[in-house]
Order: structure tokens, then C-alpha cells, then sequence
């Protein structure tokens, strides 16, 4: 049976076919390219949507330098 993520796991969890316990996020903002998923699937916007609505915002991060590095160039 597929269901829809509403959780992010704290740290990569072998689910194999037996239950375990991990931590998970149950909200939050994530960094779409820091999300690991199963096997080869990519996150599709659908997916982004179904996770929004459960309260877990993922988006690209955005690169920034700091006031104090600009500074330092």
C-alpha cells in the first residue's frame, strides 16, 4: 500500500519490511535538495502540495553571503 509522507525522518532510517522507530519532523521548512527519498523518486510538485498541506514547507535553498563576509572581501 502507498500512502502520502506526512513525516520527514531526522535521519536516513532503513524501514526495511519490519517496523522501527526513528525520529521524524512532523513540520518544519526543508531543503528540497537535502531531502533523501526511496530508490530514484524525485519529488514531484504534487507531492510538495500534499506535504504543505500536512505543515512541511520544502522549497531550494537559497545561497547568501553574510554582511560580515561581503565585508571581509
Amino acid at each position: 500500500t502507498v500512502t502520502n509522507a506526512t513525516y520527514v525522518l531526522a535521519d536516513e532510517t532503513d524501514t526495511g519490511t519490519a517496523a522501527v522507530n526513528a525520529m521524524a519532523y512532523r513540520t518544519g521548512n526543508f531543503n528540497a535538495d537535502a531531502l533523501v527519498c526511496a530508490g530514484e523518486y524525485v519529488l514531484t510538485a504534487a507531492d510538495k502540495e500534499i506535504l504543505r498541506n500536512a505543515g512541511i514547507m520544502v522549497a531550494e535553498a537559497i545561497d547568501y553571503v553574510t554582511a560580515y563576509e561581503e565585508e571581509a572581501e
